[in-house]
Order: structure tokens, then sequence, then C-alpha cells
């Protein structure tokens, strides 16, 4: 979390940058930041002005920048640094790249009557065999009429 500075006076708690006018230190030179401006809407030419509120908003896009930036470099720090190996009986080496595909849970054993009721239960043959009987009792040399409107 970061502190950001409002320039209308207050402070705002977040990580990300919010959508409204802030004041910052730089090598102790107070500077702005605004996220949005509207452009200039008349022909004439551009003000001193004008060139402090483009670089206002190039703060802000600069400091949008560097925050998800730290943020990457947080996560790379993490993804890089390996998990502390388990004890365990067997050789490998317990790391992020190979713990993310394991599954949330793991079945202990699974008895073999178990298994053969939980396959006849949601087989699908007996409706293959249904199927497969329909196909046979079909007629198929009677003549048929195909029918379009």
């Amino acid at each position: 979390m970061k502190v950001w500075q409002l320039v209308k006076g207050g402070s705002i708690s977040s990580i990300h940058l919010p959508l409204a006018d802030l004041t910052f230190l730089l090598e102790d030179v107070a500077l702005n930041a605004t996220p949005f401006r509207k452009g200039r809407e008349e022909d004439t030419a551009a003000t001193c002005a004008d060139v402090q509120k483009l670089h206002q908003q190039l703060n802000c896009t600069n400091t949008v920048i560097s925050t998800i930036a730290s943020q990457l470099n947080h996560v790379a720090n993490k993804v890089d640094t390996p998990k502390t190996p388990i004890a365990r009986t067997s050789t490998t080496v317990e790391t992020y790249a190979n713990t993310i595909s394991k599954p949330f849970f793991q079945v202990e054993g699974v008895s073999g009557k178990d298994q053969e009721d939980f396959t006849t239960t949601f087989s699908n043959a007996s409706l293959l065999q249904q199927i497969s009987q329909q196909i046979k009792a079909l007629d198929l040399q009677a003549p048929f009429n195909l029918l379009y409107r």
C-alpha cells in the first residue's frame, strides 16, 4: 500500500494511483500528477500552461508505470524463489513449477467393487446397446420420402 497525497489536501491509501490530482516529491521537488486533462479546443498556439498540463499527465503516466513495474518485480521474485522442499521419501524437489498442476485432492484407495459399481452406474454401454438395437430394427429397404419446404 502506498499513501498518495492529493493536490486539494488529504491523502488516499491504495496500491494503484487514484484517479485524482496528486502531488508528490521527487528529489525534493514537488510535482503534480493529473490523470485526465481536456485538450485545447481553439486553434491558438500552445502556452507554457499547456505544456505544464502535459507534464502533469506524463508525471501521472510515469507513476503508474513505476507502480506496475514494482508489482511485476514482486511477482517475479515470488515465482523465482523455489519453495522450501518438504521432507519426503521421494527425491523430487517441491517447486512452484511442479506444484501448479497437482490436483486439489487425492483419492485414497477405492475398492475394486466400488470402482465396478461406479463404472456400471455411469456407463453408457446400455444406452449404446439400445441405440444399436433401434438401428437394427430399422427397415432400410422400405422407401422413404424427404419433405422439403
